[in-house]
């Protein structure tokens, strides 16, 4: 035995890898290839889009599913027991027919479990301290919280991981993203004649999915969570409607290329599944281009949520919300179904909304000159029901036209968040949690610092809606936590919660001289990047390392 100031420093030993495995998931989903010579695939396009959809419609009112239920990929079974009434995933190492192999070595150095972990600085109850220890159980969790110096600690050499010269802090929760947005990368053309206004750049979108298949979805995927990794973001909630392959019996087809890519990576996901229904406000049918996107009825849709439940029961890494795409999308009545569906499942909700002034114009020419914002609070967020509404899990997303009075009904009636990724007008008593949306820059500190910063500017002010860098990063990590139906297991380090985390590189040009506990959270995201993040983990395990 030990006392606990004998930490041996292991930090600058740790082998750079690329940590690709879950230990706490033996067993991770795969999509079971087509290989059958000649079998005749729905040909890509928006110019076959009508016919497509046509059949799937077709399908849904028929109810001739049988064939895509039976041959839809499943979930690898995972060994569950019991003990002391708690659920704990087995070690076991036989892999099911069909479940995806994954490299079974985990670097025992990347392997916080059972072990406790200290750094020079750690984030602990709103401020940085010193001489912290974080206690990992063998499932990821905390198990306790101590100071150094405690008089009656001790410890058996070896267990202690001392991260040295490291700032340790929560990992980001990423509250909104659309993962195969990342592919537009490099085509913004931002300042060239033509790319005026989101109409023309969603034609670029329509043009990237138009011949997705499934494996290049989960590549583009695997590619956005990997990145997502490397800039301390720990879980995302990714808000998915690009849902049908070209597959006769592609129907909701993508949805498990997503999870397979957050398992692959070791992201904790969260997947925001969306009904999209029509075109827009007058337009009751999809175009053809929004094929891939669309549900033709929420009973339909809700019976693939069930689905999926179902599958993601057993699995620690993924869990499910859901989304109603935009009023646009989804008529006021099938947005009512969708919430009371969530409300009685305890599942997060969550809806794009007056995200652009064309969509506030087109809504107000069929609903009797009432804005979206004003639909959500009289159609669904009705009489003021705010313990209901409060574990309902609401968020609005962008908000960027919402006006300030239906923004203050909203934190009357305990709505849960709303995302600050456009310049909507804030005051000090909203939440706010935030996205990196269409991730053409995937930064959680350049979130946090231009959500300030636009406020500021908008209002002339310093400090409009006291936007400091402690309020900054609650929105970063346990307002997206509330979001996303996780506050009981992330978003800050507390005991029983998952260790999600990344780390601070203290030995860096720009934080040398600012690494106290008054400077170091305000110099970070003010002043700070991805350039200083060098370690990030998720329950207890490594998974990115500079």
């Amino acid at each position: 035995m030990k006392k606990a100031k004998e930490i041996k420093n292991v930090n600058d030993k740790r082998k750079k890898k690329v940590p690709l495995t879950l230990e706490s998931i033996q067993q991770l989903i795969t999509r079971h290839k087509e290989v059958e010579e000649g079998k005749r695939l729905a040909s890509v396009g928006a110019r076959l889009g009508k016919q497509v959809l046509k059949r799937m419609k077709s399908n849904i009112k028929k109810g001739k599913n049988e064939q895509q239920a039976s041959n839809k990929p499943k979930l690898a079974p995972t060994e569950i027991k019991k003990e002391e009434n708690k659920q704990q995933v087995s070690t076991s190492t036989v892999i099911p027919e069909l479940a995806l192999s994954v490299n079974p070595k985990l670097d025992p150095k990347d392997d916080f479990r059972g072990k406790i972990i200290t750094a020079k600085w750690v984030w602990f109850n709103g401020s940085f301290q010193q001489n912290v220890l974080l206690k990992i159980d063998k499932d990821g969790k905390i198990e306790d919280i101590f100071k150094e110096d405690h008089e009656l600690f001790t410890i058996e050499e070896g267990k202690i991981v001392d991260l040295g010269e490291m700032a340790l802090l929560p990992g980001f929760v990423n509250a909104h993203s659309h993962a195969f947005h990342r592919e537009l990368r490099g085509l913004s053309q931002i300042g060239n004649e033509g790319a005026d206004n989101f109409w023309k750049w969603r034609q670029n979108m329509y043009k990237l999915v138009e011949d997705i298949d499934y494996e290049k979805l989960k590549k583009i995927c695997i590619d956005t969570f990997s990145e997502m990794l490397s800039a301390g973001i720990t879980t995302v909630g990714e808000f998915h409607y690009v849902h049908h392959s070209n597959k006769a019996d592609g129907f909701f087809d993508f949805d498990m290329a997503v999870i397979e890519a957050a398992c692959e990576v070791g992201i904790r996901l969260v997947l925001i599944e969306t009904l999209y229904m029509r075109a827009g406000f007058s337009q009751p049918d999809i175009n053809p281009e929004q094929w891939r996107f669309s549900c033709a009825t929420v009973e339909q849709f809700i019976e693939h949520v069930e689905d999926l439940r179902e599958k993601l029961k057993t699995n620690d890494l993924v869990t499910l919300a859901l989304a109603v795409h935009s009023f646009r999308a989804v008529p006021i009545p099938e947005a009512t179904k969708l919430y009371q569906y969530a409300r009685q499942n305890d599942l997060p909700l969550h809806l794009h909304l007056e995200e652009l002034p064309a969509e506030l114009d087109d809504c107000r020419l069929v609903n009797g000159g009432k804005d979206p914002a004003e639909i959500l609070l009289q159609n669904i967020l009705e009489n003021g029901e705010t313990e209901e509404i409060d574990s309902s899990l609401i968020t609005a997303v962008h908000c960027t036209h919402t006006k300030r009075l239906n923004l203050d009904e909203f934190v009357k009636r305990k709505n849960k968040c709303y995302l600050g990724d456009g310049i909507p007008h804030l005051n000090e008593f909203d939440n706010i949690c935030l996205g990196t949306d269409c991730n053409n820059r995937i930064a959680m500190f350049e979130e946090m610092r231009w959500l300030a910063f636009c406020q500021n500017m908008r209002t002339n002010t310093r400090n409009c809606g006291y936007l400091h860098a402690e309020k900054l990063f609650e929105c970063a990590t346990i307002n997206g936590a509330k979001s996303l139906g996780l506050i009981s297991k992330i978003g800050d380090f507390v005991i029983g919660k998952q260790m999600d985390f990344f780390g601070i590189l203290l030995k860096n040009f720009k934080l040398k001289n600012f690494c106290d506990d008054k400077k170091l959270l305000d110099s970070l995201i003010f002043g700070g990047g991805n350039e200083e993040i060098g370690t990030t983990g998720i329950g207890g395990i490594v998974k990115f390392n500079k």
